[in-house]
C-alpha cells in the first residue's frame, strides 16, 4: 500500500512503474492492492483516497 499511496497526488502509479517494481500488470496490481487493503484493516481514509486513483476490480 506504500507504493500506491506515494503515487496518490500524481493519479496513480504508470504502468511502467507498476511492472518495474512488482512484474505485473496495472490491473493484477490493484487486485493485489485491494487484497491487500481487505488483509489489512486499512482505515476507511486509506481507502477511500485508494479507490479514488485505484478502482476496485
Amino acid at each position: 500500500m506504500a507504493f500506491a499511496r506515494m503515487w496518490l497526488p500524481y493519479g496513480g502509479a504508470p504502468a511502467d512503474e507498476i511492472f518495474e517494481q512488482f512484474g505485473m500488470s496495472t490491473r493484477r496490481f490493484r487486485e493485489a492492492l485491494w487484497a491487500s487493503v481487505r488483509a489489512t484493516g486499512a482505515n476507511l481514509s486509506d481507502q477511500i483516497a485508494l479507490a479514488a486513483v485505484y478502482p476496485r476490480v
